[in-house]
């Protein structure tokens, strides 16, 4: 199971270095009918930062183009809420990378990213670095 943080969704979006990787892992999740995964409070960052830089139409447009890709928005739950607010205490993260970190240790998943702040989980979450 793969977790996809906002950089990792964003350099496939924007088609920056890496993004390959991102569109690989959706084209296997395509076949093997397994989606990829992201915290509804990364899908909000992901949303934030295409308008912030395009406008709202755009993002509207990529939003569209994202439902015919295996991934699936998860909701933020109590349980992920505690353990992204630990992960959060204990390593220093910022919100939205804790919650992405908390769905991925709660999840036995593995992180998809290119945010170096991840690099004081590596002992904690699995990782795939883009």
């Amino acid at each position: 199971m793969y977790i996809l943080d906002a950089s990792a969704l964003l350099a496939y979006l924007t088609r920056e270095d890496k993004s390959e990787k991102v569109a690989d892992l959706f084209a296997q999740a395509m076949t093997k009918n397994k989606p990829l995964f992201i915290s509804a409070l990364n899908w909000a960052e992901v949303a934030f930062k295409i308008q912030q830089y395009t406008n709202g139409s755009y993002w509207h447009q990529l939003r569209d183009q994202l439902k015919t890709h295996p991934l699936h928005v998860v909701p933020l739950t109590q349980e992920i809420a505690e353990i992204a607010a630990d992960l959060k205490y204990r390593y220093k993260l910022g919100l939205a990378d804790a919650i992405a970190a908390a769905l991925a240790k709660d999840q036995n998943a593995i992180l998809i990213t290119k945010d170096n702040d991840f690099k004081v989980l590596e002992k904690t979450i699995r990782i795939l670095w883009l």
